[in-house]
């Protein structure tokens, strides 16, 4: 049997057997959803936790087939296709599935999560009126409000070196908001691309000293490695667009709430597939107040200090 997540099964089998709770409900009228992800993914595992817990408050009756770490894009299709002959809508999270509805317009409603920039990735045109029947939500957050929070701790920051995982779909979104955000606010910018692990030690060795930051780039190499990235760029700070990189030891990001996602998403889903709601009339969302992230072990190591009323307002890693 395929590995998955012990606490994600545990709430999928609850969801499935536990009585109706309280609270004000859309009546599911026998309604079904698929859900479903490629591969394992931490991410995907939070965001599927939010979305059971509110659709079972809002729409409790609604039938949810939960196909979790789905081994390969072709065992991917077969389910969304199955999907399609017996759901009245789909969830298809990471950005695997994005790509995936973007290439194949599905027959019913379907909706994203877990993913990057779904115009990126092709999966619409309008995040605000979404074209045809996909809509969701996204961990995707403009460039420059990370880089709001990341001169909020580095003010006179001048140079900057991005890491980025050759051939993931999010690091060409990462290089052109990056690039774009440090033209705008007279910002060296440099960047690695790395297909390996032994390609991304050398990068970070290149770079330190010679940048006043290092940024992790959301894809997986370069998120996994965190605890290395740091320890070999030894006296150059290293902040990161990934929640789990800051998590593990990179210093600081600005970051959204998977769950949170996840529940918003399962509004998004009642709206269209339980209440009628057209999917152009509900708009991709992200998580309106992201939280500045700092991870305190790393701060206290490098023996920095941030102004007191950021730290008042920040979340600190324990």
């Amino acid at each position: 049997m395929r590995a998955v997540n012990v606490f994600l099964l545990l709430f999928v089998l609850a969801i499935a057997v536990c009585p109706l709770g309280s609270g004000i409900f859309a009546e599911g009228d026998g309604k079904k959803i698929g859900l479903m992800w490629i591969g394992k993914s931490g991410m995907a595992d939070t965001v599927a936790r939010g979305f059971l817990e509110r659709l079972k408050e809002i729409a409790s009756d609604v039938e949810v087939e939960v196909k979790m770490n789905l081994a390969d894009m072709e065992e991917g299709a077969r389910v969304f296709h199955s999907f399609e002959q017996g759901k009245d809508g789909i969830v298809f999270l990471r950005s695997t599935g994005a790509r995936f509805m973007g290439k194949n317009p599905p027959a019913v409603p379907s909706f994203f999560g877990g993913c990057t920039n779904p115009v990126v990735l092709g999966a619409l045109k309008n995040i605000e009126a979404p074209e045809g029947k996909v809509t969701g939500v996204t961990y995707y957050l403009p460039h420059d409000l990370s880089f709001d929070a990341i001169q909020s701790l580095f003010p006179r920051v001048k140079k900057i070196g991005l890491l980025l995982e050759k051939g993931h779909p999010g690091a060409h979104i990462d290089q052109q908001g990056t690039r774009a955000v440090c033209g705008k606010r007279d910002i060296e910018y440099q960047e690695a691309i790395c297909a390996t692990k032994q390609e991304l030690v050398l990068a970070v060795k290149k770079m330190r000293g010679k940048v006043d930051l290092m940024i992790i780039g959301n894809q997986a190499l370069i998120f996994d490695n965190a605890r290395m990235i740091v320890t070999v760029a030894e006296d150059t700070p290293v902040v990161s667009y990934s929640k789990k990189a800051i998590e593990v030891a990179a210093l600081a990001g600005l970051v959204p709430s998977d769950f949170k996602l996840g529940r918003m998403l399962a509004d998004s889903v009642v709206d269209v597939v339980v209440r009628g709601k057209k999917v152009k009339d509900v708009p991709v969302k992200t998580d309106p107040i992201p939280s500045l992230l700092i991870n305190r072990r790393t701060m206290e190591k490098m023996k920095l200090e941030f102004p007191p009323e950021i730290m008042k307002t920040a979340k600190t890693t324990q």
